[in-house]
C-alpha cells in the first residue's frame, strides 16, 4: 500500500525488508551441499537426497510462501520467487564446484534472466546438481588418472 500514488511507504518498505531478512536467516538453516570435500560416491548420493528434501521445505515455509504471493511494495513482481530462493540457496549453501556448474546451466548469475527462466521449478535445479555431482566426479577421475 502507498501513502499517495507513486509514493512507498516506509511501513510497507520496512516489512518488506524483515519479510527478506527472515528469508535469509531460513536459507542458512539449509545444510550444505556437499557438507565436505572427501565423501565417498555413496555419501555424496545420501547428502543430494538430504538437501533435496530441505530445500523443497523451505519453499513450502508459510512465510517463504506468503512472499511468494505477495505483490513487492516496488510493483516490480512478487516479493521473492522459487528462482530467487534457489539463488540464496546457491550463493549460501553450494560448494563452488556446484555453484558454477549451475550457473553455467544457465548462462549466468540468480538476477539473470536465464536463472530466472530456468530455475522457477525447483525440479530442474535439483537434476542440475545431480548432473554436476557426475561431472564434477569424471573430472576427479580424469585428474586422478592424469596423477
Amino acid at each position: 500500500t502507498s501513502s499517495a500514488a507513486g509514493e512507498l511507504s516506509s511501513r510497507d518498505l520496512i516489512s518488506e525488508q524483515k519479510i527478506e531478512e527472515a528469508l535469509g536467516k531460513l536459507v542458512n538453516k539449509v545444510p550444505k551441499f556437499p557438507p565436505g570435500e572427501d565423501l565417498s560416491e555413496d555419501d555424496k548420493v545420501n547428502e543430494l537426497e538430504t538437501f533435496s528434501r530441505k530445500v523443497p521445505n523451505l519453499l513450502d515455509n508459510k512465510l517463504v510462501q506468503r512472499a511468494r504471493r505477495q505483490v513487492s511494495c516496488t510493483g516490480e513482481g512478487y516479493i521473492v520467487t522459487v528462482s530467487d530462493i534457489l539463488w540464496k540457496v546457491a550463493e549460501e549453501c553450494l560448494g563452488a564446484e556446484q555453484r558454477e556448474f549451475v550457473e553455467k546451466a544457465t548462462g549466468g548469475v540468480g538476477t539473470s534472466t536465464g536463472w530466472m527462466r530456468r530455475y522457477a521449478d525447483a525440479a530442474i535445479f535439483f537434476g542440475d546438481l545431480a548432473l554436476s555431482m557426475l561431472a564434477i566426479e569424471k573430472l576427479q577421475k580424469l585428474r586422478d588418472g592424469l596423477t
